[in-house]
């Protein structure tokens, strides 16, 4: 199985798009998402008064 990795900044929750892959109509693919942690200041921005 050939690897690709794709780093990307998510711009609307709940989605990504992956687009320009060396993929055909009907081929299997396996998906892992690795999401890294908001920093602090991000976190507090996004969270109001939680």
């Amino acid at each position: 199985m050939q690897a690709v990795q794709l780093q990307q900044t998510i711009e609307k929750d709940d989605e990504i798009h992956l687009s320009d892959l060396p993929v055909v109509r009907g081929q299997e693919v396996e998906v892992i998402v690795l999401i890294s942690p908001l920093p602090e200041t991000k976190k507090n921005l996004l969270c109001g008064n939680c």
